[in-house]
């Protein structure tokens, strides 16, 4: 076992089979677009079952009532335990969840799983990016962080293409495979994180875990040290007075908005109704064609950020990427708005062309990096309570843009949706400029330093 591991690239394969979480991720928050096209095809029946727009409601933002609820579970055992343990937690709903729908075909049964898949969501949104930034260094730390945006693009275009195929049930089945996968992967591959160890006094673990994910002992026991000064330094003050600090004040609130303002770009929203927003457009390709269309496009704009993301900095691309999004939104609203007027001839392109630009313009950008920073801003001493902080607002904010995008665009129209999340974007690009420092090349030590 020890030699298949030193063959390998660790940090990186210890990162990929982590993120196997994430494509499981973007695999269930994607997955209502096809199948609530496969249920209206049916008239609203599926396996005999009858199922309602209200229960579309229902399944579609579920996920994000139980991933509100479960970061602080899963970071207190990422605390207590260890990041691994924690990490291998988080599948065991991913498999019960999709083996249960599999076998289950009642409206009640999607509920219960549609609800405990978000426990899972919630877990792999809270402790993933933590475990990423822990066995990273500050040459690779964005790479890696970067992986978990390639893994969620990689299950939503798996959604995409597959869950039009075949039938939801043998659709289930399918993705039971991935959480099964994931559990011996990582089991062999995935590395302890030395910080771990360091948070529980035991620096010969932490040395040990360090030269597997190096593959080498040089500068080791400096940056333990590194390490070990920061624990003590803010050991020294109680939990209370640290988070009263201005420090960190600064800090929580710039992961919490940045956060918040790439939910307030509409993305879950729109890529959870993506056939349904094609369909409102009324385009004349396909709606399914241009959800796969958008799915591939989501995929290779997720690994195009892996090329850019250190040469030009985080604020650089937050800033391109939020308001890139703004005028494309921006167009997508004027034409949707002329569009109810009758002023738009032969324009029905015009909505995929603009959508697959926003998804790029998500993707190397506001998607993929403020998970980035959440991982090396939040000070160690109260990194996992403020992750499962930071996860529940994040969630409730999805929640409530998921449960009820359909209604506000019922009574103000598409058009004024796409024109509101436009103005969003805009004011996200003057909190990146004003409240989120550059991080790009930098240590946890100088980084602690800069805030």
């Amino acid at each position: 076992m020890d030699r298949i591991r030193r063959k390998v690239n660790l940090p990186y394969i210890s990162s990929i089979t982590a993120n196997i979480l994430f494509f499981c991720m973007g695999a269930t928050v994607t997955w209502i677009s096809p199948v609530a096209t496969t249920i209206e095809k049916n008239n609203g029946v599926t396996n005999g079952s009858a199922m309602s727009q209200d229960f579309l409601s229902s399944i579609t933002s579920l996920p994000t009532v139980g991933a509100a609820i479960s970061a602080y579970f899963y970071t207190h055992i990422a605390d207590k335990f260890g990041r691994k343990i924690a990490i291998l937690s988080i599948g065991m709903p991913y498999l019960l969840s999709y083996f249960y729908m599999s076998i289950r075909r009642t409206v009640r049964a999607y509920l219960i799983a549609r609800f405990v898949l978000g426990l899972a969501i919630g877990g792999t949104f809270s402790v993933i990016p933590i475990y990423a930034g822990e066995i990273s260094n500050k040459h690779n730390r964005a790479t890696l962080n970067s992986i978990g945006g390639i893994m969620l693009a990689s299950g939503g275009l798996f959604s995409y293409v597959l869950g039009n195929m075949i039938s939801i049930d043998s659709y289930n089945l399918i993705l039971l495979a991935f959480p099964a996968v994931f559990f011996p992967l990582f089991s062999i591959f995935g590395e302890e994180t030395a910080h771990f160890y360091m948070f529980k006094n035991q620096r010969d673990l932490a040395k040990r875990a360090m030269i597997r994910l190096r593959g080498s002992d040089e500068n080791v026991d400096t940056d333990l040290d590194n390490i070990q000064k920061i624990i003590t330094d803010q050991a020294q003050t109680s939990m209370l007075e640290f988070i009263k600090k201005k420090m960190f004040i600064k800090v929580f609130t710039s992961v919490v908005g940045l956060l918040i303002f790439q939910q307030l770009t509409g993305i879950n929203a729109i890529l959870m109704f993506n056939e349904t927003i094609y369909e409102l457009t009324e385009s004349e390709i396909d709606s399914t064609v241009c959800c796969v269309i958008v799915g591939i496009v989501q995929f290779f704009s997720s690994i195009l950020v892996l090329t850019y993301e250190e040469r030009f900095g985080r604020r650089t691309l937050l800033i391109t990427s939020a308001f890139s999004m703004s005028v494309l939104l921006g167009i997508l609203g004027v034409h949707r708005t002329l569009a109810h007027f009758g002023y738009i001839g032969h324009l029905h392109l015009l909505p995929l062309v603009v959508l697959s630009l926003f998804v790029i313009s998500y993707f190397v950008g506001i998607g993929p990096i403020p998970f980035v920073i959440l991982s090396e801003i939040l000070p160690w001493r109260v990194k996992c309570v403020s992750v499962s902080i930071v996860s529940t607002i994040y969630w409730n904010v999805v929640f409530v843009i998921v449960n009820y995008f359909a209604e506000v665009e019922e009574r103000i129209g598409l058009g004024m949706c796409f024109l509101s999340l436009a103005v969003l974007c805009l004011i996200s690009v003057a909190f990146v400029y004003f409240f989120v420092e550059e991080t790009k090349g930098k240590t946890f030590e100088e980084i602690q330093e800069i805030y």
